[in-house]
């Protein structure tokens, strides 16, 4: 049973295959330095970005006024 004024995480963040690079470029490089990376990494981060204020745009029309 869902709280009310509980959002449910997405079973499938759209950001999926921007991790899935950058994490597969992260593991294919030899040393220590993932600077080869930043782009996917960058990718994915404005991503997030973009869904995580989804996200809160939607929260915020689901919320019902108290008053």
């Amino acid at each position: 049973m869902q709280q009310k004024g509980v959002t449910s995480k997405p079973s499938q963040s759209t950001c999926r295959e921007a991790s899935e690079k950058a994490l597969a470029c992260a593991t294919r490089q030899p040393t220590e330095d993932k600077t080869a990376c930043n782009d996917l990494f960058q990718a994915y981060k404005d991503c997030r970005k973009i869904e995580h204020e989804s996200i809160v745009a939607e929260r915020i029309a689901k919320r019902q006024s108290v008053f």
